[in-house]
């Protein structure tokens, strides 16, 4: 139940930040210097969103935590001939390797 409502949220954010994204972009895309508005301007609104960012990365933590059992499922120390996962096989679980990298991603 909590990872089905972990990928709802994750649809809802990235719905929400595409068309954030595409509307920053088409203000600053009709502007006199298009890069320069883009890079410069950091006001409210990309604010609120830098901060829902931030947010979305932390829940995404916490429910990867939360669901970590379900991040490994069909991969094994024998995957892809005992390369998949090495050399982090050698001392962690499937599940463990796929939580360091989605952490790290």
């Amino acid at each position: 139940r909590l990872y089905m409502k972990k990928l709802h949220r994750m649809f809802i954010y990235c719905s929400v930040a595409s068309v954030a994204g595409m509307s920053i972009f088409t203000s600053c895309f009709f502007q006199e210097q298009p890069t320069k508005c883009m890079l410069m301007s950091f006001g409210p609104i990309q604010q609120f969103f830098f901060w829902m960012a931030v947010g979305h990365w932390i829940t995404a933590l916490w429910e990867d935590w939360r669901t970590r059992h379900f991040l490994g499922q069909g991969l094994t120390k024998e995957s892809g001939g005992g390369l998949a996962l090495f050399p982090l096989n050698l001392c962690c679980s499937s599940a463990q390797v796929m939580y360091v990298t989605y952490t790290v991603h």
